[in-house]
């Protein structure tokens, strides 16, 4: 009966594995997809504000998120920037000229901290899987990591949200300008 129990309690993990794993795949597509999108147009919305000099042109706001390793450093440069314009003090429409040195967005700093924390985990959780001489103790761990894994790019996602509603917000409403 132990046997018995110990495969019925493996068979739940992988289960639960099996249904999140799939959802978290199903969803990463289109919504990766959607914030390139996003950055894209936010890129081009804040054109409008700064007529001035930017470090990253509208080619990094798409490629950035297409450079392995990088895409982790590249994007979050590109976004701060987005960030910065959006947020800054204007005046008849435009930015002043101080928007650089205004601080980086803390969601934006987290999103990517959890982002890539998921990341590595998520790896660290599939090696355990994929070894072929694996026990069930440590495939049922490998689940586990997995799952805590998947569970801190959900938080990633939910930082990633609340950045975007915080830039977009920005962008639709103009902040208080002088003449």
């Amino acid at each position: 009966q132990s046997e018995f129990d110990a495969a019925n309690s493996w068979n739940s993990w992988e289960n639960v594995y099996n249904v999140v794993y799939l959802i978290a795949v199903l969803l990463t597509i289109p919504i990766g997809i959607l914030l390139i999108v996003w950055a894209h147009r936010a890129h081009r919305a804040t054109d409008a504000l700064n007529h001035g000099q930017r470090k990253w042109g509208h080619g990094w706001s798409i490629g950035a998120w297409f450079i392995p390793i990088a895409n982790y450093i590249l994007v979050p440069l590109v976004l701060s920037e987005i960030h910065k314009i959006a947020s800054a003090q204007r005046t008849n429409g435009t930015v002043d000229s101080e928007w650089p040195r205004s601080k980086v967005s803390a969601p934006l700093i987290m999103w990517f901290v959890f982002y890539a924390v998921g990341g590595v985990t998520l790896f660290i959780g599939n090696a355990a899987l994929s070894d072929d001489f694996a026990t069930a103790d440590s495939y049922r761990g490998g689940l586990i990591i997995t799952l805590i894994a998947l569970g801190i790019t959900a938080a990633a996602s939910l930082l990633a949200a609340s950045f975007i509603k915080d830039v977009s917000t920005k962008l639709e409403a103009p902040l208080a300008t002088s003449n």
